[in-house]
């Protein structure tokens, strides 16, 4: 499958994708339907869950993993925090300066059980890891920066030190290819880079750390034949898969996001990241900027965000910054046009 900006109904020039991305027309037509049918009554809500497991399916192939070791919930921060109420107690977690919220809050509400969360700078984490922290957790890419994390080689530090790894991948998933199969933790939230309603996220847990978790949202969609085991006593979620972890699906989410991560597929990510990264480039080079790390680029001038909105072309504020993103639905045109803007 081609990239395609026809794919796409853009207002104007939408550069904000690290902020939520657009939903190929087919997703959102997949979304409608489903809707369409909650209004009337037309079907049953078997193809709703269905949309959930072939979601699982293809997001397990995006990065490289078994889907029976993918966890489908709705948040990072609900995931993160299964993870952060099965450490032991006095656990010390390792992150870096300014990492997005969720990221961070999870760990450390736990101040009753003593669990130690302490930052370094990016560059140093590393470096870092020295074998006294139970877990590492970083974003994949900073939402703050745009800078990227090579988690290869992190992964491969974490492994010799003893550390478990959590990776947040919401702000690389979709336009960077990645294999999570050596990574203990590896989650992503659906709605940005990977063109999703919100309301769908998944985490990628490595076999050996299955067992280490504790379910805490267990229910009837943690089992292994959910519509088979919906009532009674004794409990019967699975004791192999990592569904065991899931929460109940908010349905029409995962109707569309079944459609895009089928797109994504498609198209595949190495395509997507040539593409967002030749426009990146294409932008930075334009305006003297530094060579962009990823597809979310930073300028420091404020004042410029007023000059985008006014040139018909949305981005954001960060941390008093202007960011704009560049994903597959852009074009060169619109860089251009942001960079006469900006000119």
């Amino acid at each position: 499958m081609e990239l395609d900006a026809d794919l796409f109904d853009q207002n104007g020039t939408y550069l904000n994708t690290a902020t939520y991305g657009l939903p190929p027309k087919p997703a959102h037509d997949a979304m409608i339907a489903a809707l369409a049918d909650w209004r009337t009554g037309r079907t049953s809500e078997d193809d709703w869950e269905a949309a959930t497991e072939r979601a699982r399916a293809t997001f397990a192939r995006l990065v490289d993993v078994d889907e029976s070791d993918v966890t489908c919930g709705a948040t990072v921060s609900e995931l993160i925090g299964l993870i952060a109420a099965s450490l032991p107690d006095g656990s010390r977690v390792l992150t870096a300066h300014n990492d997005f919220a969720s990221t961070l809050f999870p760990w450390t509400v736990h101040e009753d059980h003593r669990i130690e969360v302490s930052s370094v700078p990016l560059e140093e984490l590393i470096d870092s890891v020295d074998g006294s922290h139970a877990i590492v957790a970083v974003s994949h890419v900073q939402a703050q920066s745009g800078a990227v994390v090579d988690i290869d080689v992190l992964a491969a530090r974490c492994r010799a030190k003893g550390s478990m790894l959590c990776i947040d991948a919401t702000q690389a998933c979709g336009w960077l290819e990645t294999s999570a199969r050596d990574i203990d933790f590896y989650i992503c939230h659906a709605y940005k880079w990977l063109l999703s309603p919100r309301g769908a996220a998944f985490m990628a847990v490595r076999r050996d750390r299955l067992g280490s978790i504790r379910p805490l949202h267990a229910g009837w969609w943690a089992t292994d034949d959910p519509n088979g085991n919906l009532f009674g006593l004794p409990n019967r979620i699975s004791r192999t898969m990592a569904r065991r972890l899931d929460t109940s699906p908010a349905w029409f989410s995962w109707v569309g996001t079944a459609v895009a991560l089928d797109i994504i597929e498609k198209i595949g990510i190495g395509k997507i990241e040539t593409h967002d990264m030749r426009l990146a480039r294409r932008f930075c080079s334009a305006l003297s900027l530094p060579d962009p790390a990823s597809p979310i680029v930073y300028m420091d001038a404020r004042a410029d965000f007023s000059k985008l909105l006014e040139s018909g072309i949305r981005a954001s504020v960060r941390g008093g910054r202007v960011r704009l993103s560049f994903h597959l639905y852009n074009t060169e045109a619109d860089v251009d046009r942001a960079i006469a803007a900006l000119k």
